[in-house]
């Protein structure tokens, strides 16, 4: 009862006690205050209890030390245990005390040292907080088998333990141990959950478990105690999140808080050469296009990648977006490398291409002062290109020498062209006696008539300058040819109207006749009519003549020609002296006396529209822009520019029908050609690659309130425009959309598939693995097949490399029509073998793919990937 001990202890006086008696008197008041928890009084009286020599004196001594050390006053504890260790009494806890105050102080050798030598006699007790200190002291002295000894687990343990034993078992590698102590510790968000997290991740790449690596550095990463630690686990879930998700979004974020400094191009570089194993030139240009200076590899990279992004442009007609590419190909190798004249002879004929003939003209120049490819086609072909150049800008003086130039090196490639265009300069010129000429040289040597085009030009030349025989001849060609081929019949025409010239009206009608009996052009169908009536006309058959007139009027109606053929009736009418007749024959006809302005323009808007209608694209584009021009202001200049888009689209030139397609928008296209100009734009910009466009084209129909285009095509298309764009939440979206609506299960099986890949993209896997574990049910699918090699792929990234052999084989004995799956499946069951380092079985698993495995296209990475691995191995 210590409470009424210190009331008696109260009523002596110290003072008239001897020192043998004042020094017990102290130390027992001291003691019953420190239990009713008076410290600071208590320590006042062990203080004078040490002051006399008696047996309280070293208890008094350990007491003190006991209050420090309860106060974590651990320096001036650890002078009072010195003391008090000099006591048989106090020996044994005084010294487990001072190895704590000297732990306490980071004195981790003076720990290890006396430690060991007191563990040994410590009772049990006592010894689990020796072997935590002495533990810990080896840890920080760097000797973790001797950390590991110390270490005791089990029983009730804190944080603090499971981070202890956690941090010692990673340090001597017991990777899986530490993992479990790390897993204790709970979810308070402290420092040493950051360490932890941050170890954990360690351990779980130890053991091959990148899944659980990457969200163990994520938690480290999201706390900010320790700045290398949070800014080394950022990059790693970064790495790891790209590595196993193809999510880049982790690298971005770590480079808008770190900027690039740190390992910016250490990431860009990371992420241009993963997109160049996967063939994604266009990635690898965004990603090199952030480092600042390019090492060597780096711009042969970047060149490689620059050229073939264009390359895949180029074929695929988007021929503007790949002058970029082509212009930082070039840009980095000199004039004199044979590869960068290559690039730059691809950017000059792509320059030509979008109609810039002065930038094409200027390489095109450089390349020939240099003598540039000329062991190539291409070096033998540049005179031929620059003649080109000057022939499109009307220079007819500069094309004609360019294209004598190259006639005179021999090349055969261009010859049978260049000496066409040769003669055509100079019937541009109106120097029509020497192209004639020219032109009879060209088809001398090239005798054919699958194309008449030089045999009507030549001919016409000989008009012009009054050679009526040699016309006649040079026409005649076309009597032999077949009638779909270019320039029949304008030919044949113009042979009719030879042949009237020379009053050999026999045969101008034989002519007409035959270009009638083989045509359904309607421009063709009403000039040989009216080039009949013309002929009849003069020879005196007006009646036979006003037949063809009035057959024509029939017929066309909305001919631009009728006018024409109304005028030479009257005008026969008139020579028969019955001009009656030809108001009774509008009346009967129920025709007008004429057209004003606007009936003019319906029928030239009427006409071009027939020429589309008829298949003749290249004659509606030029049939459009006379309207155009003539009419710039009319009613129809929307529906003219959706003419000549889709005109351009059906002739193969993608870009120019999306600029008119454009056009039409900006100029207020409507209605039914709106729906189908916009679905033919979103598809024209999803061919050429221009996804974002694409994208937003499908969104603007899926809002639009139409009736002639499925809602599920619109949706197919949004979600696979906005999957390529990288848009994976606009993806996931438009693929639920088409879920709720197709029937097909193509269809379907495509939308799920791709769900699940934007899922994965955007880091979700517990959203993307049941999708795809649904979907390898159809392992014969390409969507199936690529659906179990990524189960394959993830089983591997967890480290379960006995369930990946067992899905490998279980997908092999599945899958018969998805080779290409099949085979990297294969890849990563040889993977796994190599990290249990089983390397035999990784050989022979590597070489079976190789020896068996036939490439399906041209772009196969299988067999690169297999030598890559073998060498390596």
């Amino acid at each position: 009862n210590y409470a009424q001990a210190l009331e008696e202890l109260s009523k002596a006086s110290y003072k008239d006690l001897s020192d043998n008696e004042a020094g017990e008197y102290w130390y027992k008041k001291g003691y019953c205050l420190y239990n009713t928890d008076s410290f600071d009084e208590s320590r006042v009286c062990f203080t004078k209890s040490a002051e006399y020599n008696t047996e309280y004196t070293f208890p008094a001594y350990f007491a003190l030390g006991m209050l420090e050390y309860n106060y974590r006053n651990f320096p001036v504890a650890q002078g009072w245990f010195e003391r008090s260790v000099s006591d048989p009494r106090f020996a044994d806890i005084s010294s487990f005390y001072l190895v704590d105050c000297h732990f306490m102080a980071k004195d981790y050798d003076y720990v290890i040292k006396q430690g060991e030598k007191l563990y040994p006699q410590m009772p049990e007790a006592r010894q689990k907080y020796l072997s935590r200190m002495l533990s810990e002291s080896f840890m920080v002295k760097g000797d973790a088998v001797s950390a590991r000894k110390y270490l005791t687990t089990g029983g009730k343990m804190s944080n603090s333990d499971f981070f202890h034993a956690g941090s010692v078992l990673y340090a001597v590698g017991d990777y899986r141990g530490a993992i479990q102590n790390f897993e204790k510790m709970g979810q308070l968000r402290d420092s040493l959950f950051q360490i932890a997290s941050y170890q954990k991740a360690y351990s779980y790449i130890k053991i091959k478990n990148k899944v659980k690596a990457m969200e163990s550095f994520k938690d480290a990463s999201l706390l900010s105690f320790d700045e290398n630690i949070e800014e080394d686990a950022m990059f790693n879930y970064a790495k790891l999140s790209f590595d196993l998700n193809g999510d880049e979004t982790a690298f971005n974020a770590y480079i808008s808080k770190y900027g690039t400094s740190k390992k910016g191009e250490l990431i860009y570089d990371y992420l241009a050469m993963s997109a160049l194993l996967k063939r994604d030139y266009e990635r690898a240009v965004l990603a090199y296009d952030q480092i600042e200076e390019l090492s060597a590899d780096q711009k042969s990279n970047y060149i490689k990648a620059n050229f073939l992004r264009a390359k895949k442009l180029l074929d695929i007609g988007a021929y503007a977006t790949a002058i970029p590419y082509l212009k930082a190909s070039a840009y980095y190798l000199g004039k004199d490398d044979e590869f960068g004249q290559l690039c730059r002879y691809e950017l000059a004929n792509t320059y030509y291409i979008t109609d810039d003939y002065k930038d094409a003209l200027t390489i095109y120049n450089d390349l020939y002062n240099l003598s540039a490819l000329d062991t190539r086609d291409e070096g033998a072909l540049v005179s031929y290109n620059i003649a080109y150049c000057f022939f499109k800008q009307s220079d007819y003086a500069n094309a004609s020498r360019w294209f004598d130039i190259y006639v005179s090196s021999g090349n055969a490639l261009a010859r049978e062209d260049a000496l066409i265009r040769r003669a055509d300069c100079d019937f541009a010129q109106r120097n029509y006696r020497s192209a004639a000429e020219k032109y009879k040289v060209a088809v001398s040597e090239f005798p054919s008539t699958d194309n008449l085009y030089p045999y009507y030009y030549m001919g016409t030349a000989y008009g012009l300058y009054g050679n009526k025989k040699e016309r006649i001849e040079a026409l005649s060609s076309a009597l032999g040819a077949n009638s779909d081929v270019p320039f029949y019949c304008a030919t044949m025409y113009e042979l009719g109207r030879a042949y009237s010239d020379v009053s050999d009206n026999v045969n101008a009608l034989k002519v007409f006749d035959l270009l009638l009996s083989r045509t359904s052009d309607a421009d063709y169908v009403a000039k040989a009519l009216m080039g009949k009536g013309a002929v009849k006309r003069n020879s005196g058959d007006l009646k036979g003549a006003l037949a063809d007139y009035q057959g024509l009027v029939k017929k066309m109606p909305e001919s631009p020609y009728t006018q024409d053929a109304l005028l030479s009736i009257q005008s026969i009418y008139t020579a028969m002296k019955q001009p009656e007749k030809y108001i009774e024959y509008l009346e009967a006809n129920n025709l007008s006396l004429g057209r004003n302005e606007s009936e003019r323009q319906e029928l030239y808007y009427a006409t071009a529209e027939q020429v589309f209608l008829a298949g003749n694209y290249s004659g509606a584009i030029a049939s459009f822009n006379k309207f155009l021009s003539m009419y710039p202001k009319s009613s129809h200049v929307a529906d003219s520019y959706y003419y000549m888009a889709a005109s351009y689209k059906t002739m193969g030139q993608k870009e120019r029908a999306c600029e008119y397609y454009n056009k039409s928008f900006n100029a207020g296209l409507s209605g039914s050609f709106k729906e189908f100009a916009l679905m033919d734009y979103a598809m024209l910009s999803f061919s050429l690659e221009n996804y974002l466009a694409a994208y937003e084209t499908y969104t603007e129909l899926s809002l639009a309130k139409y009736t002639m285009i499925s809602k599920v095509d619109v949706y197919k298309g949004a979600m696979r425009s906005a999957y390529r764009a990288q848009l994976y939440d606009k993806a996931i979206d438009a693929a639920s959309f088409v879920m709720k609506l197709t029937s097909s299960e193509d269809l379907l099986r495509e939308a799920q598939f791709l769900q699940a890949k934007s899922y994965l993209y955007t880091s979700q896997r517990d959203k993307a693995f049941p999708i795809l574990g649904k979907l390898i049910s159809q392992a014969n699918t390409p969507e199936g097949a690529e659906s179990y090699y990524l189960i394959i792929q993830a089983r591997y990234d967890w480290g379960k490399f006995d369930e990946v052999e067992k899905g490998v084989f279980d997908f092999a004995q599945k899958c018969t029509d998805q080779p290409y799956w099949l085979a990297k499946a294969f890849i990563v069951l040889g993977d796994s073998y190599v990290e249990r380092n089983m390397i035999q079985q990784a050989v022979a698993t590597y070489q079976s793919v190789a020896d068996g495995y036939v490439a399906s296209n041209e772009g196969d990475d299988i067999q690169q990937i297999i030598s890559v691995k073998l060498s390596q191995l």
